[in-house]
């Protein structure tokens, strides 16, 4: 495939076009985008992700004649290159279900090769006119290397949650902590979770201890509980986790580590208590599949009759989020 494609249309291709100019097709894609970044991001439940996707599927790979600029002549005299913002490519790649990833190692391929252009003294699309000063260079690379790091955390994130590679995931991470050093306690957090889900208690003693040192001190605490989960010291990481959770009461993770850790050590009540009381403060934050999980199962272990509690919780849940939620959670 030729990433240069995305950055210009043949001339033949758009000679052959017979579609008609929009008034205002600019003002029209970024309405169209807008609309599907608020169904995507603001309200993500199965209907909204459907009403993004289908309006996804009238710009088919976003490559067609009439997303350029060179379509417009009269409207846009001069400009060249695709009018698709950036977002929106990245939108319709998280958008791609099962071929998801492959968009996404396009994207990144498209990224790559107009890095390789700048650093050689061309363009983005890999023309040398008109020339660009040093100012605008250094401002173009960095822009094209903030976007690489975006498409890189969706990948991580797919061959994470979606394709379960964790091996694959962490090497994604890996490029990251490179790409993007600002973030590196973001990034080292989620590396060391991906080891201690395959086991490498090493690995996440080393990501979780760079963690605990360089956070800021309302976080340490977290990250030193976690450290102590690998060592399975439970008393340690239950003093920890309560005292992240006395700093910050909306710390959802440390509410759920510490529930779990409580039924780890046979104290089934004081772990419903926990999550009970996180959902009754803030159900709005602290409704999440995983959570509600943990506490329908902390249900099933206290009684046999456990229904009548996971239906009361099942109506809460409808009342904050709706049908934007799984709802297999609940065990029935």
């Amino acid at each position: 495939v030729d990433p240069g494609q995305l950055t210009r249309p043949s001339l033949q291709h758009l000679q052959q076009q017979q579609q008609q100019p929009q008034a205002n097709p600019m003002r029209d894609l970024l309405v169209r985008f807008c609309g599907e970044a608020i169904a995507r991001g603001c309200a993500p439940n199965a209907d909204s992700l459907s009403t993004a996707e289908t309006e996804l599927l009238a710009f088919r790979n976003l490559d067609g004649p009439d997303l350029y600029y060179e379509f417009y002549p009269g409207q846009y005299p001069g400009r060249r290159g695709s009018m698709v913002p950036f977002g929106m490519r990245l939108l319709h790649a998280d958008l791609g279900g099962a071929g998801a990833l492959a968009r996404l190692y396009f994207l990144s391929a498209v990224i790559d090769r107009m890095l390789c252009n700048l650093q050689a003294g061309l363009s983005e699309a890999g023309l040398d006119l008109p020339p660009m000063t040093a100012e605008q260079r250094r401002a173009s690379l960095e822009l094209w290397q903030r976007r690489k790091a975006a498409v890189l955390y969706s990948v991580a994130n797919n061959l994470a949650t979606v394709a379960k590679d964790h091996a694959a995931a962490a090497r994604v991470y890996g490029q990251l902590l490179t790409l993007d050093p600002g973030n590196s306690e973001r990034i080292c957090a989620a590396l060391g979770r991906l080891s201690m889900q395959v086991g490498d208690l090493q690995s996440a003693r080393h990501h979780l201890g760079r963690c605990a040192q360089s956070a800021p001190a309302e976080r340490r605490d977290f990250y030193a509980a976690q450290l102590a989960v690998t060592s399975a010291d439970w008393a340690t990481a239950q003093r920890l986790f309560r005292s992240a959770l006395d700093s910050n009461p909306g710390n959802m993770l440390a509410a759920n580590n510490l529930a779990v850790i409580c039924l780890y050590t046979g104290q089934l009540r004081e772990a419903i208590r926990l999550l009970e009381s996180l959902l009754e403060r803030q159900p709005k934050l602290a409704i999440h599949e995983g959570l509600v999980f943990n506490l329908c199962t902390m249900y099933d272990l206290e009684s046999s009759k456990s229904v009548g509690k996971k239906t009361r919780l099942l109506e809460t849940v409808a009342r904050h989020r709706g049908d934007n939620f799984d709802v297999a959670a609940f065990k029935f």
